[in-house]
């Protein structure tokens, strides 16, 4: 399933959709992509909240603390401010307590010292979208959309998945746990997908204390690969880095989560199985 894991360039020849692995290096003026309008005091609570983030991650940082500190503290609340400005109603859970399901994830094997596979998703909004997610599942033995049978993660797909660390030692299971956190939303979508060539590639954040790297997971030649992006997308060590952030996680949420994964999603899975 998984030839190379991991790879630091983009194949010769790319899948379907391929081109959305490619999104454009971002800078902070990329945060205004799909935002509602804004008011300048909105911008001042913004830099007041990023600047609360930033010394939290410093004192994370100089305290040695654990992860739960770090989500709880810096990550949960960046996330929050990255996604509060959108148009659409984008939600960030705490999903620590997710397990894959277990016929969908025959690569996963546990960890006792990191039982979680990954710490928050980001939601794909919308009451109609759920709706008929709901009409689709309810003829099915499984009933959620997504990896997990997690309450409130069944009717809405998790299109973004985000794993933390706060030490080296555990690097690379925790790239592990995440490529095959995100394989397994492929596998189990196959329920509703006629065409099992039309995979859509998955972004995902590895993030080790200050530092968050983004990844897609893309099927290659009936191979899947994880491609980390070749551009620097943010960090909480300063506070010109956290700005960078948070123009990252709006770019995939609003423009392209919303414009390339919704329609995918509409298209491939939901239109297919309402005809």
């Amino acid at each position: 399933m998984f030839k190379s894991m991991f790879t630091n360039s983009f194949p010769d020849e790319h899948p379907v959709f391929a081109h959305q692995l490619f999104v454009q290096p971002f800078s902070p003026e990329l945060g205004t992509y799909g935002q509602r309008a804004l008011e300048l005091s909105d911008y001042v609570d913004e830099m007041k909240t990023l600047r609360g983030i930033h010394k939290a991650a410093y004192w994370a940082s100089q305290d040695m603390s654990d992860e739960a500190v770090w989500n709880c503290t810096v990550h949960q609340p960046l996330l929050t401010c990255a996604l509060k400005t959108s148009r659409e109603v984008f939600r960030s859970p705490n999903v620590t307590s997710a397990q894959p399901i277990k016929q969908y994830a025959s690569l996963f094997k546990g960890d006792d010292h990191h039982p979680k596979v990954v710490d928050f998703v980001v939601i794909l909004p919308g009451n109609d979208t759920k709706r008929r997610i709901k009409n689709l599942l309810h003829g099915s033995e499984v009933r959620t959309i997504n990896q997990t049978l997690l309450p409130n993660m069944c009717n809405r797909p998790a299109f973004l998945s985000i794993v933390t660390r706060v030490g080296h030692k555990d690097e690379e299971n925790a790239k592990l746990n995440l490529a095959t956190w995100m394989a397994t939303w492929q596998h189990q979508i196959l329920r509703f997908i006629k065409d099992a060539s039309c995979y859509t590639p998955l972004p995902g954040f590895f993030v080790l204390g200050h530092v968050w790297k983004l990844y897609w997971l893309f099927d290659h030649q009936n191979e899947r690969q994880m491609v980390e992006f070749p551009y620097i997308v943010g960090d909480t060590r300063t506070l010109a880095g956290c700005y960078r952030l948070i123009a990252t996680i709006r770019y995939l949420c609003n423009v392209w989560a919303w414009d390339t994964f919704r329609a995918w999603f509409e298209g491939s899975v939901l239109e297919r199985n309402e005809v």
